[in-house]
């Protein structure tokens, strides 16, 4: 079993840049290649950390190790020399699979190539290249600086010296982690899934506004509402992994509703906070935030006790199938939602 000292990390989206974040506070080298805006990048993190170090936020030593082993760049042969390599690019299988075919060319025999799809299982990313025993899955949760859970998601392929490896990797960076082979992957996101379909048939049923609806939820249930929660997240990022989940989800029918939503948004690239527009406009509309927005009292209680009905059913039925235990599972749950209900 080999000890993690060099991290790559691919893409430069808000995935990437938290993973980045994260990451440097651990001694730790890393290299973080995105395709562009590589210096600028540089740039920043150079200018944060002598403030911290004017600050005295972080010490001398620790600013002078991380200017000498942290890299932002847009070279990808820098990777080369890394231990494990951690890629949070859109959520196009085909990509991914072109990325570490790449890389298979480029790093050691020994990296381990993880990817942080939300959807995508890691023998369908490592199956045409020559690296699926060393590729798994490691579901981070965004902002990760404050979500402490991750899913470590193997195949049958995977070698088991390479999930020991990762599963000590991630105590040293103090994440918990949920392992999930692939029959099991991506539960937490399933379980919010059967409560995002029900806030949608039920905004349809009854005739309410997402204002509204996300209104009850941030009162009755969690800091943040669904609608709110789906932007936040993205419309892109959530169609297509809804979609890689429908052939293998019992009862699709149940998710139409939901499923219909994101794709007409999807297709009209209303992707969310990241273009100003998703389920909410946010260059005219504030109503996601309105705390005053009445709702008939009989309405708002049966609204919450259906939601809460999805919820539980999905958690004891993930329980029930033995996808997880129940105390790793509710703790994992409690870091995605920010409370527990």
């Amino acid at each position: 079993m080999q000890e993690i000292k060099k991290v790559g990390i691919i893409g430069g989206g808000k995935m990437g840049t938290s993973l980045f974040n994260y990451m440097s506070s651990f001694n730790i080298k890393i290299v973080w290649y995105r395709r562009s805006h590589a210096e600028k990048a540089e740039e920043k993190n150079k200018r944060k950390l002598e403030r911290q170090l004017k600050n005295n936020i972080i010490t001398q030593e620790s600013f002078k190790y991380r200017i000498e082993n942290q890299l932002i760049t847009a070279d990808i042969h820098t990777l080369a020399t890394a231990d494990l390599i951690i890629e949070c690019i859109k959520e196009d299988k085909d990509e991914k699979i072109d990325l570490f075919r790449k890389l298979s060319f480029i790093v050691k025999k020994t990296t381990i190539f993880a990817s942080n799809s939300s959807s995508i299982s890691p023998s369908e990313i490592g199956s045409s290249c020559s690296v699926k025993n060393s590729v798994i899955g490691l579901h981070f949760f965004y902002p990760v600086e404050l979500k402490n859970i991750v899913e470590l998601i193997v195949s049958n392929n995977t070698d088991t010296d390479v999930i020991k490896t990762v599963e000590q990797f991630l105590i040293k960076i103090n994440k918990f982690y949920l392992l999930q082979d692939q029959s099991n992957a991506f539960i937490l996101n399933k379980i919010m899934l059967k409560v995002q379909a029900t806030a949608c048939f039920l905004a349809k049923e009854k005739n309410l506004t997402y204002a509204q609806l996300d209104f009850m939820v941030r009162k009755e249930l969690f800091p943040m509402g669904v609608f709110e929660t789906m932007d936040q997240i993205g419309i892109d990022v959530l169609y297509h992994s809804v979609m890689n989940y429908m052939p293998t989800i019992d009862n699709p029918h149940y998710y139409k509703i939901l499923c219909d939503h994101l794709q007409s948004l999807y297709n009209q690239q209303k992707l969310g906070i990241k273009t100003g527009c998703g389920f909410y406009n946010y260059n005219t509309d504030s109503s996601s935030e309105n705390k005053d927005i009445e709702i008939d009292t009989d309405i708002s209680e049966y609204i919450i006790h259906q939601l809460k009905a999805a919820y539980n059913n999905a958690i004891e039925t993930t329980i029930t199938e033995n996808k997880c235990n129940q105390k790793d599972l509710h703790f994992a749950l409690e870091e995605y939602n920010g409370t527990g209900i």
